[in-house]
C-alpha cells in the first residue's frame, strides 16, 4: 500500500506540472490533448520505471523468474504506451517534463516497493565500545539473534564484536537500540544473497 505522504508528493507533482504548463504557455491553457498526452506518458513511466526497479533487485538477489516476468511486463508497457506516446507531434517541452517526471516518480516508487515488499535480508556487525552486556541483552530481548566474539580494540581495549542476520525492515529498530544502549557503536551493514540455517527475525 503507498503511504498517505508518497501519495500527497503524487498529487503535488501533478499540480506543479499543470502549473508549469499553465506559465510556459505564457498563461494559456494547454489544449486538452496534450494534458491527457502527458498524464499517460507521466503515468506509463512510473510504471514502467517501477517493474523496472523492481526486476533489478530481483536479479541482484538471485530470483531470475520473477525478474523475468517483471522484465516482461515493463517492456509491454513501453511498447504500448510510452513509445507510442513519445512519438505523437505534439507537446513539446510539456512531454519532456511529463517523461522525466514519470522516470523520478517510478525510481521512487520502485525502491519503496521493493524495501517494503520483496523481503531484504541484511547482515549486521557491530564492534561496540566495551564489553558491557547492556546492549547484548537489548538486542535479545528485541528478538534479534545475535552471536557475540570478545574482540579488541585501539590500544588493546576490550569489546565484543557482534553479529546479526536481520531482515531489511528491521534496521531502522536496531540502530535505534545500539543508540540508547552504546552509542558509540561501530556498526556496518550488509546486504545478504543466502542464508543456510540459524534465526532470521
Amino acid at each position: 500500500m503507498i503511504t498517505k505522504s508518497l501519495a500527497n508528493k503524487y498529487i503535488l507533482f501533478i499540480i506543479s506540472l499543470y502549473v508549469y504548463m499553465y506559465v510556459a504557455g505564457g498563461g494559456i491553457l494547454v489544449p486538452s490533448e496534450v494534458v491527457v498526452l502527458c498524464l499517460t506518458i507521466f503515468f506509463a513511466r512510473i510504471c514502467d520505471v517501477t517493474f523496472g526497479t523492481i526486476r533489478t533487485v530481483l536479479i541482484v538477489d538471485g530470483r531470475k523468474v520473477l525478474a523475468a516476468l517483471c522484465g516482461f511486463v515493463e517492456v509491454c508497457i513501453w511498447f504500448a504506451v510510452v513509445r507510442e506516446a513519445l512519438n505523437s507531434d505534439v507537446g513539446g517541452i510539456y512531454v519532456v517534463v511529463s517523461y522525466a517526471g514519470g522516470f523520478a516518480a517510478g525510481n521512487l516508487l520502485g525502491s519503496y516497493l521493493s524495501t517494503k515488499f520483496l523481503g531484504e535480508k541484511l547482515a549486521v556487525y557491530i564492534v561496540t565500545t566495551n564489553r558491557d552486556e547492556f546492549l547484548v541483552e537489548a538486542l535479545r530481548d528485541a528478538k534479534f539473534a545475535v552471536t557475540k566474539m570478545d574482540c579488541t580494540g585501539r590500544e588493546d581495549s576490550e569489546r565484543h564484536f557482534l553479529f546479526a542476520e536481520i531482515k531489511g525492515s528491521r534496521l531502522e529498530e536496531l540502530k535505534k537500540i545500539c543508540k540508547n544502549n552504546d552509542s558509540g557503536a561501530f556498526i556496518t551493514v550488509h546486504k545478504t544473497k543466502v542464508v543456510v540455517n540459524g534465526f532470521l527475525k
